[in-house]
């Protein structure tokens, strides 16, 4: 399992440092992965039991260390290893 997760969590060749979601916190990891599942800061703060603006600052954090410029980004590079991470319940509190 260790060795799938570490597989997943790689980013696709070329991609900014640093190169995986191993750099995220435990929060902003959650916070990717339900934005990956489609949900909105709105609905994040409400899974999640925090503040609109504590999300918007670890989706801002979670951008910043994977080297995304958006949500679309995000899914895109990294969709792949956040559902893995999901399904496996890396994530949970």
């Amino acid at each position: 399992m260790q060795a799938t997760l570490s597989r997943a969590t790689d980013a696709p060749s070329g991609a900014r440092s640093p190169s995986s979601i191993r750099a995220l916190s435990r929060r902003e990891l959650q916070v990717a992965s339900l934005i990956r599942a489609g949900l909105q800061n709105k609905e994040i703060a409400a899974t999640l039991g925090t503040s609109i603006d504590t999300v918007r600052k670890q989706t801002i954090h979670a951008y910043a260390k994977l080297g995304v410029s958006g949500r679309l980004e995000l899914v895109t590079r990294f969709g792949d290893a956040l559902k893995l991470v999901a399904e496996e319940g890396h994530y949970r509190r």
